[in-house]
């Protein structure tokens, strides 16, 4: 099931659609507690797994991001598969009220031995590491780039500009200050125009959501890494066609969904 340039909803299965929730009505407690309950029970139906039950907790980013996503675990019905046990990958459309999920087995696993930082990312995609760059309190102990196979082979062919094309990343990156997230980001110098946060949970840790600006626009969320003060920051580049950002969102939900630390 890849995600592909020309196709980023290739392997997925497409269910259920609703009428759009009002902003109104998003921001009542009874309303995000149904959104919540239609999530789960759309994103269970959705699996196609037999007993089916999430994992973890829903991540909800909310009608700007667009997109929620949710972990399901279950047994394949199927008879040959003797009843093993699957996971899949859910992300919920706001706009649609559409759940698409992708089977969690045709994925990857990358683990840092630097940072300890472990997440799973689609099949067909690629992850290159590096370590420290910048300086100062900007400086990260980690850069984490994914790539489709198609843009990597064009930079390391030098088919594309002089811009690298936008991507999906995580870094690693110090707060020696231990400032409060959203302190460190607005000092932060990466992050250009900082805008429209919002509370996310995380991989069980408390974390924020937002929005920046640069080259392309940006969504990021960043967390601090449990019992250390470094900040872990997703980031999901975008360039505004909707059939080019949706390549790499995948990838970024199923980072959010799945990221966990081993140090």
């Amino acid at each position: 099931m890849l995600a592909t340039q020309n196709n980023p909803l290739v392997g997925l299965l497409l269910v259920t659609r609703a009428l759009l929730t009002s902003t109104a009505e998003a921001s009542s407690p009874d309303a995000i507690k149904k959104h919540q309950q239609e999530v789960l029970n759309r994103c269970l139906k959705a699996s196609g797994l037999k007993d089916p039950k999430p994992v973890g907790t829903i991540i909800i980013f909310g009608n700007d991001v667009g997109y929620d996503a949710l972990m399901v675990r279950g047994n394949y019905p199927q008879s040959h598969m003797n009843n093993q046990m699957g996971q899949s990958l859910c992300l919920f459309n706001r706009r649609t009220r559409q759940a698409y999920v992708s089977d969690a087995s045709q994925r990857n696993r990358y683990t840092s031995n630097r940072s300890g930082v472990q997440f799973n990312y689609p099949t067909g995609f690629l992850v290159e590491s590096k370590s420290s760059s910048g300086t100062g309190d900007d400086r990260s102990l980690e850069w984490i780039d994914l790539w489709t196979q198609r843009d990597y082979d064009g930079i390391k062919s030098n088919r594309t500009p002089s811009e690298l094309p936008p991507n999906v990343s995580v870094s690693v990156q110090q707060n020696p200050r231990r400032l409060a997230l959203k302190e460190w980001v607005m000092q932060n110098n990466q992050f250009a125009s900082p805008q429209r946060f919002r509370p996310v949970k995380v991989a069980g840790t408390n974390a924020i959501a937002f929005q920046s600006t640069g080259l392309y626009e940006y969504e990021n969320v960043a967390l601090t890494k449990p019992n250390s003060s470094d900040v872990i920051v997703i980031r999901l580049d975008k360039v505004g066609m909707p059939e080019n950002d949706a390549v790499y969102r995948p990838a970024f939900q199923q980072i959010l969904a799945s990221l966990q630390f081993s140090q």
